[in-house]
């Protein structure tokens, strides 16, 4: 599971984000997964005094254009596993990344188009591979972000029933419904999911449709705030995807990180 880091340090970086003047950023890298001739990397930017600023994911374009168009349904969808650089698993909610590829979408309808799944993760990958949806316990009401609605309805008979392996329930921003029960008309563009397994966050997405990268521009999504974690971590409280022309690339970044506990 995701590393305990001491309260009083993570309460001090409160403090200094809270009260310090700006300062001049470095960048710090983490790993490089290769695929279909292209690479994931992950990055953050650290402040001069070793703050996590940022996080961040750089994807190649081409991660679109060879993406395959069909896929064993049977077996994870995971293209890549890349881990964060070390200061960002130290000192905040993020673990690693996992980009998933659903060429053919899935149920509901609203997201039968084909789309990728960016996962930030709170735990680490033995966690998520150890995700057999076995455990039926829900998050209590208080810990489901406001905006957001519980991933699973209070009346379900079995919840395990909404629970995707390796993966765990996924909680839908109120956005995403026309009315109580019923998603909006229409198949989705992009939109931010947030996970939990063991009644416990552990994962943040960015789910966006193929057509939305396509168009080739800019975007940013709302960020499902935490009411409580298992420990203090920095947690981020914006999200951006930029597009890079220059290098035909996506930068998603998380940033304007706050103390939660």
């Amino acid at each position: 599971m995701h590393r305990m880091t001491p309260i009083p340090f993570l309460a001090l970086i409160g403090t200094l984000l809270s009260c310090a003047p700006t300062l001049s950023t470095r960048t710090v890298t983490g790993d490089t997964v290769r695929f279909n001739g292209t690479s994931v990397s992950t990055s953050a930017q650290l402040d001069q005094r070793g703050i996590v600023q940022s996080v961040s994911v750089t994807l190649p374009y081409a991660m679109v254009t060879h993406a395959p168009m069909t896929h064993d349904m049977s077996a994870p969808p995971v293209i890549a596993a890349v881990p964060f650089p070390t200061a960002v698993r130290a000192q905040t909610f993020f673990d690693h990344f996992e980009v998933d590829w659903m060429p053919m979408g899935h149920q509901p309808a609203r997201y039968g188009t084909p789309h990728f799944d960016f996962h930030f993760y709170g735990v680490d990958t033995a966690a998520v591979s150890a995700v057999d949806c076995r455990n039926a316990a829900q998050p209590e009401g208080s810990r489901v972000p406001n905006g957001w609605l519980p991933p699973v309805p209070p009346d379900t008979l079995d919840p395990t029933s909404a629970c995707i392996p390796h993966m765990g329930y996924h909680a839908l921003p109120r956005t995403e419904f026309k009315s109580p029960g019923h998603l909006r008309d229409g198949l989705f563009d992009q939109v931010m999911i947030t996970g939990f397994y063991g009644g416990k966050l552990t994962f943040v997405e960015p789910m966006v449709s193929e057509a939305a990268l396509a168009r080739k521009v800019d975007f940013s999504l709302p960020v499902p705030q935490p009411t409580g974690l298992d420990h203090a971590s920095l947690f981020p409280t914006t999200f951006n995807a930029r597009y890079n022309a220059s290098s035909d690339s996506y930068t998603l970044t998380f940033a304007d990180f706050r103390t939660f506990q």
